[in-house]
């Protein structure tokens, strides 16, 4: 499984013959028995292919990789040392030294553009066990949300966050949510997306940002 889940984001396709090689006589009955499927692309499949060829050749030839970002803050060219190829959130990353910000960076593939190996070569550095432990990487903010929603969107949250986020309010009748989110921006987004059918109670704060952003919504169909 761990074979073909990679050949899903690779040009060549290697699964097949190492299983072989592997199994014997027995690759037969281990394929009949196999009924999980891992598949790691994404909808920009082929884009994706050739990012992560390019970053899989540099890491390997310890070169430096150029690229145009996009993020919440602007669009930037950065040059960096590549170490690291992650499927992480859903999303594939590179992980390296960024020598534009001086520091270790995680960079979003799809976020990416003109991606290109300089060819340049650079020396390893030794990166620490702190530095690879990505549950603290990104997180900026700790926000605990309490909203209430309509009851035809429960699919969506318990898909996202489980059955435990939620429980049943009795005096609105709708479903009361409650959970930490660590990006402010993606959380209002993500409360924009499900339109009238969500209510913030709390933080106070959240509920002004929402409100000014549903009105500038309102403008712009003025």
């Amino acid at each position: 499984m761990g074979l073909k889940s990679i050949d899903s984001i690779s040009k060549d396709t290697h699964s097949q013959s190492l299983m072989e090689k592997l199994t014997n006589e027995k690759s037969a009955i281990l394929s009949d028995q196999n009924r999980v499927i891992i598949h790691l692309s994404s909808f920009h499949q082929v884009n994706l292919t050739e990012k992560i060829d390019v970053i899989k050749q540099a890491i390997s030839n310890r070169e430096l990789i150029s690229f145009k970002y996009y993020s919440e803050k602007g669009e930037s060219n950065r040059i960096v040392e590549p170490y690291y190829i992650m499927f992480r959130w859903l999303a594939w990353y590179v992980y390296g030294y960024c020598l534009d910000r001086q520091d270790y960076r995680l960079f979003k593939l799809n976020r990416l553009s003109e991606l290109q190996n300089t060819q340049a070569n650079y020396e390893e550095r030794f990166i620490s066990e702190k530095e690879l432990n990505f549950d603290d990487y990104i997180w900026i903010d700790d926000i605990k949300l309490v909203a209430l929603f309509d009851t035809c969107v429960k699919y969506r949250l318990i898909d996202e966050y489980g059955p435990e986020c939620i429980t049943f309010d009795n005096q609105s009748g709708k479903l009361r949510f409650e959970n930490v989110f660590t990006n402010r921006n993606h959380l209002i987004q993500w409360i924009l997306s499900f339109g009238d059918a969500v209510r913030v109670i709390e933080p106070p704060q959240l509920i002004d940002e929402v409100c000014r952003n549903a009105k500038n919504i309102l403008v712009q169909y003025e």
